[in-house]
């Protein structure tokens, strides 16, 4: 992880609202020695401004508050945010974008965690290629947009444990090597081919459009579907695989060329897990499943979003430190010192 004392420090002395009434953007940019500096933007625009003034291989990071995003993101840049949890967020606030990310040529190898964006994630036009992009545990309330004709594709974009939250199309057309593992995912796919969609949880209720439209030859495993009809599945899609995926339907219509394998049909969707209410995602609900060893995926773990490789962190607390707890006294005391107590819980990797 990237200077672990840098992170702290950011998140000490000015992510914590009991101490400080200005809220900052922390810039680092690495090196070694005097070469490494971390720089503080106080102002409404702060993500702006360190967007502006960072270089490639530089570090964001966002507190809770609400930021506007640069009009396009062109660097290769790490970008850290609280989290969008407001269980996990009781100390910080959330981190929110407002609006939209749109990714230019030159964002290869962003990584994005820990943030609440309130528009949808897009190139900043049709065949821009963008490579090596990882979102982590972040919730999208918009659309997915990554267009074009395959002249110049995207290559390796990852979503790991988000919640895409647009009941709209996220369109994939111009993307290779696209995988989407332990998210939640409310609209439907289009133009998505040969890519992964792995131990997700779909919720798709239209009774007038397709779950997969213009989609061939991708891998659709270990994942539940919210989705009660038989014949809305796939639209002018041809050759996907679906493994081990716990189905409510007892008859979904895959196409002829399509992988039927593994899959447990006839499952109604809330008794499945621990506590499920309604056909969107919410943070009130429990994800986990009642009974994990009846429904096991390809790889032999449970299916659903706390399987497979990346099992969804509780509360998807970004993997940088993260405050649980605060209390600051109210009054000095006899010796004019401020009596404040801080719990900082480290995070794992993954």
């Amino acid at each position: 992880m990237k200077n672990i004392a840098a992170i702290l420090v950011f998140i000490l002395a000015v992510n914590s609202p009991a101490l400080y009434s200005q809220i900052a953007v922390a810039l680092h940019t690495e090196g070694e020695g005097v070469a490494r500096e971390v720089k503080f933007y106080y102002r409404s625009d702060g993500f702006q401004q360190a967007y502006a003034d960072a270089v490639d291989g530089d570090t964001i990071y966002l507190p809770g508050g609400t930021f506007s995003p640069p009009s396009s993101i062109a660097k290769e840049l790490v970008i850290f945010g609280a989290g969008h949890y407001p269980g996990a967020t009781t100390e910080t606030g959330k981190t929110i974008i407002s609006g939209d990310i749109r990714l230019a040529a030159g964002a290869d190898h962003l990584h994005l965690e820990g943030l609440h964006i309130t528009g949808g994630f897009s190139t900043f036009s049709n065949n821009v290629s963008v490579n090596n992009i990882r979102v982590v545990r972040c919730l999208i309330s918009g659309a997915i947009s990554i267009r074009g004709d395959k002249s110049n594709p995207s290559t390796n974009i990852s979503f790991t444990g988000c919640v895409l939250a647009s009941t709209a199309t996220n369109f994939f057309d111009n993307i290779d090597n696209l995988a989407i593992y332990n998210s939640v995912i409310n609209g439907r796919i289009s133009g998505s081919e040969g890519n992964l969609f792995s131990n997700n949880i779909f919720f798709f209720t239209s009774s007038n459009a397709y779950l997969l439209n213009s989609s061939d030859n991708n891998t659709i495993r270990n994942s539940i579907f919210y989705h009660k009809s038989e014949w809305y599945w796939i639209s002018g899609s041809t050759g996907n695989s679906w493994l081990n995926n716990i189905i409510e339907v007892e008859g979904p219509r895959f196409h002829s060329t399509d992988t039927d394998a593994g899959n447990y049909k006839g499952v109604a969707f809330s008794p499945v897990f621990a506590d499920q209410n309604g056909s969107a995602f919410s943070y009130e609900d429990d994800y986990s499943l009642v009974n994990p060893e009846a429904y096991t995926g390809t790889d032999g773990k449970q299916v659903g979003i706390y399987g497979g490789v990346f099992p969804y962190r509780e509360m998807a607390i970004p993997v940088i430190p993260n405050i649980s707890s605060s209390s600051v006294s109210p009054t000095t005391g006899p010796d004019g010192n401020l009596n404040i107590e801080i719990t900082v819980e480290a995070q794992n990797e993954n």
